[in-house]
């Protein structure tokens, strides 16, 4: 149920902004389109694009916000408010610690290649190590970073990956279908 909230969150999100934006944008022109020319079509998607601004912008003032001391006071409370609430609170607080959490508290930071026959596949460093001295990898499943393995793998069938964790965290996510992949 989490994996699949994981992945349908952020559509939904998505829509949401653009219906927000498109619908701030109708009520700004009194429920006019903006009308550029004498075609609906091309009012309309003169309206879509506006709403389209409209998101981005918000996106950033919000992304602006989140990283001051405001906008860490507010997280913390939307927090403590989620947490009251018995069944959400604790999707919630999966949701937003699978989302966001790894790559920022710097879990994901060492990514490597694990050599498996004639395949290599992309995991990162946990810090751990066996007993007998094998390291403590988690390995992410496409495309959901929130699911995947934790394996023990020999430390000569590791090796360091060429791409940084930001570009390795792209590729899992996309599946491989990103620009990255050369």
């Amino acid at each position: 149920m989490v994996a699949g909230a994981v992945i349908i969150l952020p559509i939904v999100g998505v829509v949401f902004l653009v219906d927000w934006a498109y619908s701030t944008v109708l009520g700004l022109l009194g429920g006019n389109v903006l009308e550029i020319s004498r075609y609906a079509v091309l009012n309309n998607l003169a309206t879509i694009t506006a709403s389209l601004i409209l998101s981005f912008v918000s996106l950033g003032v919000l992304g602006f916000i989140s990283r001051s001391y405001i906008g860490n006071s507010l997280e913390n409370l939307v927090d403590r408010q989620f947490k009251k609430i018995p069944l959400l609170g604790r999707i919630y607080d999966t949701l937003k610690h699978a989302s966001g959490e790894l790559v920022k508290e710097g879990r994901f930071k060492q990514p490597v290649k694990v050599n498996t026959g004639n395949v290599r596949r992309p995991a990162y460093r946990t810090g751990n190590q066996t007993d007998d001295g094998k390291q403590v990898l988690f390995m992410p499943k496409s495309p959901n970073l929130t699911s995947g393995f934790v394996i023990e793998a020999d430390p000569e069938d590791i090796e360091e990956a060429e791409e940084p964790p930001e570009e390795m965290i792209e590729k899992i996510l996309t599946g491989g279908l990103d620009k990255t992949v050369k």
